[in-house]
């Protein structure tokens, strides 16, 4: 099953671009406002380049950039933009997004569906904000449960989960990734984010991923995918 929300981390960056809009990525510098489409869509791709040497996931920084360059060209269609300084002017409504993905995440937990109150005992993997915020949020809901977060190897990115929640309250018990089938018998639920959603429904995920959805499938255990709509 596969929960849409928009993640207000990645989409509150792309509600920036009337600031991409100036940065000049190949000189690392702010540049004058572009004066053509093609100028604007060549400085988007620039600060794309740049944001692909950040720690942050590939998939969805791609994702999030077609999302914007294709606002452009629906921009200037559907709003009969005439001229580009028109154009440039839509971008005081793009921040908008930023505000809508923030009170779709706080409606997550929600729309999630997820039988929260009959659950005890939870599996997660690596590091995902989209489970983290669900999570919390549940524990706000006076939902009482375990989570067992995998280290994630090799960047051990499920320390970072497991810190933020008990930083929060939650039960929480980091687990070694070889780990995964001795304790999934005593599981309820397996709930994972994503990088990213292909056409097929299949899910792009962190190293680790594929053998616990197998293992849960054995045990006969649920297995919930959270993605942000802009990852697919």
């Amino acid at each position: 099953m596969i929960i849409e929300h928009r993640q207000s981390a990645i989409a509150e960056r792309a509600g920036h671009v009337a600031e991409i809009a100036k940065y000049n990525g190949d000189e690392g510098r702010w540049s004058e406002r572009p004066k053509t489409v093609n100028e604007l869509t060549d400085e988007l791709k620039n600060v794309e380049k740049e944001m692909f040497t950040t720690d942050y996931s590939f998939t969805t920084i791609r994702s999030a950039s077609e999302l914007f360059l294709r606002f452009i060209s629906l921009a200037t269609a559907e709003q009969n933009v005439q001229e580009f300084s028109q154009l440039m002017d839509i971008n005081e409504y793009w921040p908008i997004i930023g505000i809508v993905t923030r009170i779709l995440a706080d409606e997550l937990f929600k729309l999630s569906n997820i039988q929260w109150y009959t659950l005890q005992r939870i599996l997660t993997h690596s590091f995902s904000r989209v489970v983290l915020r669900a999570l919390i949020d549940a524990k706000g809901a006076g939902v009482d449960v375990h989570i067992f977060v995998t280290e994630s190897h090799p960047d051990v990115s499920g320390k970072t989960m497991f810190n933020l929640l008990r930083d929060a309250g939650i039960r929480t018990t980091l687990i070694l990734d070889s780990a995964v089938g001795y304790l999934m018998e005593s599981i309820d639920m397996v709930l994972i984010g994503a990088e990213g959603v292909m056409e097929t429904g299949g899910v792009i995920n962190k190293i680790g991923t594929l053998s616990m959805a197998i293992c849960a499938k054995a045990m006969n255990k649920p297995v919930y995918v959270m993605a942000e709509s802009i990852k697919f």
